[in-house]
């Protein structure tokens, strides 16, 4: 029979055998795809890969390719082929078929699908036999791994390469025939291919091929048989519908009116959908925790342990479908009148297994890397399209077809991975176009090793800024400074202890609005070009993670700024270090795998002397060596103001009193300062805080936040030219400020470098929450005034120093022996 594909082509189908009698206008269409290499391309209506499906059907389809080798091979009858015969040809799948009963062939026999349109389908393949040894599927994905990997070419395709991973505890050694699943056949080089490679490695004879669909003509056939000669293999063909096509017809295919089709304007990609982050639309789906007797490569927790991947033995397999059982459940809540299931990529086989379990009108499809013309008319199989970045590998196009055409009110999007990216929010975004109902689910290999969302927390609006915190509530007592003092200085940890927390007298409040007033614009250029500098280093893709609690409005603020002015939305959240405990691992944890691949930037208010610079570097490489050398992780704090000149990445080197290092709680989101004490945070903990809901009405956080951002418009172009220049790589970084510190230490003959605040925000906080001993203010120093004022009514000495850095310096005093 001869197919028309609208005007690209003709082709000449010719069918020679079809034992089941299937209608094939039920199981493809014929479509263009934008590759040169093979122009025509078979459009399953049964994978649920690029047209959506009952689920029923596409794992019924399974089945039955599955009962066809097993009989065929066997002469036997299966006990349920006239109910699957039924449903597949007449296109019927409702009811209840017992897949839990599956046909017995050779135990030591290995099912191998191929990436990525067969992983579902070689999947339901592998579930329908009863004894098999296991199951893999090829993958594109490029991994480390220690073991034998099985590597060949697909050449036709638009993604050639192909891989095989294998797990130790699903070794191709001993296995004695090799099952290769595929949906269709054109010329069978593919196949060929990875017989060979199989054949090198493993030394295996006997391949059977399953595919829904052969087309190999004569000469195609002819090679397979030379092949297996040559190698002293045994091949055997399975099909459904066998024949061959002939009298390829070129067209005419205006790809320039074609190209200008929403599927290909990948400009897009860049500049629209990535701003927006609901975080509430998104739920992460845990699976079963690993298990001993059971151990899968260690890949992390990007990839589902149950698809296949990196091999799938019988138990593993049972117990998947299990915990996909058991997820459906949980889904179930989610589905709401026509409701598409859409998987990704090679993540086909778990949601539509789920899918399958779910009650009401559900359909089953994916996302692909097939680029297929789109054509509105006849009876072409793709009218529109979506055009994405890949969920799992940066940079690499995808495609999610006839969204608009099949009109959907829910869509939940199912998809291995760590996190949130760009590349989730844009795809989340474009179906929002389409549909006002859309959820993203994430599978994971590693339960105990995913983070749970924490509780909101903080008067900070939501959007603004995730607390990794644990809120210890009244659990810590607080004490007064003097106390608190005299316990550092005997060796209490400081993060062991929180300083009483009052509402803010009138002249703190006094001296935040009054630095407020004078220094607001000098502070919202600081966040300009700290913003400007992170985008110039780190690019578009970036987390800013601020350090507890200064650094929290600091990030809120460059987070406002990017959204204001380049438009741009930077997840941010908050973390603690803590100085001699290092960063909280557990929070670092979460942000890894919420965002695997996007830039991590850390960001703090100021730099006093460098202590938690140096900290942050020595804990990073700590980190590096739990989780191995991550490229997106830099040790190059962020500051709004860095006068010691401590780090590449500043909005300005003048020491000025940044406004909110005049108040505690009521300045940054109504948290204490962060807390680590091992009887109140347990291993899976994030570090502590309290939350002052009692000083609600006290709280300028917000008010703070409002005030800068007001200012953001006026100094936009001032600071996009300030960075003009900037390479983070060039920036002076000489610790000017550690050599104030040094001579200071050794002038006063003090104890601790800690007792040492240099600047005038760390001058101010000696001032308001430590026992000070002295200030030393510089002969010219400029903008000191409330630290004289504060001084001068604790009777605490002010003597002139030559400073370089700074303008002053506070010095807590010791209190041994008091």
């Amino acid at each position: 029979m001869k197919n028309n594909i609208e005007n690209h082509y003709s082709i000449e189908l010719n069918v020679e055998r079809n034992p089941y009698e299937l209608d094939i206008d039920d199981f493809f269409k014929m479509a263009t795809r934008c590759n040169p290499k093979r122009r025509f391309l078979f459009v399953s209506k049964v994978l649920g890969k690029h047209l959506s499906v009952n689920p029923k059907r596409a794992l019924d389809v399974s089945r039955l390719l599955a009962m066809h080798y097993y009989e065929s091979r066997f002469s036997k009858f299966a006990f349920d082929r006239e109910d699957l015969i039924n449903r597949v040809r007449q296109n019927e799948h409702e009811g209840i078929i017992d897949r839990s009963r599956g046909y017995e062939i050779d135990e030591d026999t290995l099912v191998i699908g191929f990436a990525e349109t067969a992983t579902g389908l070689s999947h339901g393949v592998f579930d329908a036999f009863e004894n098999v040894k296991g199951f893999y599927h090829t993958t594109r994905e490029n991994l480390r791994h220690s073991g034998n990997t099985i590597c060949f070419e697909e050449e036709h395709s638009h993604a050639t390469a192909h891989k095989i991973y294998e797990n130790e505890n699903l070794k191709l050694d001993g296995i004695n025939r090799v099952i290769l699943v595929d949906d269709e056949i054109s010329t069978g080089n593919t196949l060929l291919n990875i017989m060979k490679s199989i054949n090198e490695t493993f030394h295996i004879k006997n391949f059977d091929i399953l595919s829904l669909l052969d087309w190999r003509k004569k000469e195609y056939r002819d090679k397979f048989d030379l092949f297996s000669r040559e190698n002293e293999l045994n091949v055997s063909v399975y099909s459904l519908i066998d024949g061959y096509f002939d009298n390829i017809e070129n067209g005419e295919i205006n790809l320039d009116e074609i190209k200008k089709h929403e599927i290909f304007d990948e400009s897009k990609l860049n500049r629209e959908f990535e701003k927006t982050n609901e975080k509430n639309k998104c739920v992460f789906v845990e699976s079963l925790s690993k298990e001993k007797d059971d151990e899968l490569l260690d890949l992390g927790s990007k990839y589902m342990r149950y698809t296949g991947r990196f091999g799938l033995n019988r138990n593993t397999h049972k117990r998947g479908k299990k915990i996909m059982y058991d997820i459906s459940k949980n889904i179930q809540p989610y589905v709401s009148g026509k409701t598409l299931i859409l998987g990704t990529e090679e993540f086909i086989y778990v949601p539509m297994c789920i899918a399958d379990k779910l009650d009401g009108e559900v359909y089953f499809k994916s996302t692909t890397r097939s680029p297929i013309y789109p054509y509105e008319g006849g009876d072409y199989p793709i009218e529109n399209g979506i055009a994405h970045y890949s969920l799992y590998n940066e940079g690499v196009v995808n495609y999610v077809y006839n969204i608009e055409k099949e009109e959907y009110n829910t869509i939940l999007i199912m998809t291995e991975g760590e996190g949130l990216s760009k590349a989730n929010n844009y795809l989340y975004n474009c179906l929002k176009k389409y549909c006002d109902n859309v959820r993203m689910f994430y599978f994971s290999c590693n339960k105990n090793n995913l983070k749970s969302d924490p509780p909101q927390m903080g008067s900070y609006d939501e959007k603004d800024i995730v607390f990794l915190l644990k809120n210890l509530g009244n659990r810590i007592e607080e004490k007064d400074n003097k106390t608190r003092e005299k316990a550092i200085q005997s060796g209490v940890h400081y993060s062991e202890m929180l300083p009483i927390e009052y509402k803010p007298s009138k002249i703190y409040l006094d001296l935040f609005h009054d630095s407020l007033r004078k220094f607001k614009s000098k502070l919202a250029l600081a966040v300009g070009i700290t913003a400007e500098k992170i985008l110039k280093a780190r690019g578009e893709d970036v987390v800013l993670v601020s350090l507890a609690r200064a650094g929290s409005p600091a990030g809120v603020l460059v987070k406002r700024y990017m959204e204001q002015v380049r438009g741009i939305n930077w997840p941010h959240y908050s973390i603690s270090i803590i100085r001699g405990r290092g960063i909280d691992k557990n929070a670092m944890e979460y942000i890894f795998q919420r965002h695997p691949n996007s830039q991590i930037q850390f960001l703090d208010g100021w730099t006093g002397k460098g202590s938690i610079t140096k900290e942050l570097k020595e804990a990073l490489s700590e980190i590096d060596k739990i989780y191995g050398k991550r490229e997106n992780l830099s040790d190059e704090l962020a500051v709004l103001a860095d006068p010691g000149a401590c780090t590449a990445i500043y909005g300005t080197r003048e020491d000025f009193l940044i406004p909110n290092a005049c108040l505690n709680s009521t300045i940054s989101g109504l948290l204490s300062r962060t807390v680590y004490r091992e009887d109140m945070i347990d291993k899976n903990d994030y570090h502590g805080v309290k939350f002052y809901r009692e000083l609600k009405n006290e709280d300028l956080s917000n008010y703070y936040i409002e005030e800068i951002e007001r200012e953001f418009e006026s100094i936009k172009v001032e600071a996009e030219n300030e960075v003009k220049e900037f390479d983070v790589d060039l920036e002076n970084v000489n610790w000017i400020g550690q050599k104030d510190v040094k001579r200071i230490e050794k002038d006063f003959e003090i104890e601790s470098i800690h007792f040492i605040k240099p600047g005038i925000g760390e001058t101010t906080r000696v001032l308001l929450r430590r026992i000070p001993w002295k200030i030393l203010v510089r002969e010219d120093a400029k903008n000191i005034e409330h630290v004289i004022q504060l001084a001068r009514e604790k009777n605490i000495p002010i003597e002139t120093y030559p400073l370089e850095a700074y303008q002053c310096c506070g010095i807590v005093k010791a209190l041994k022996g008091e």
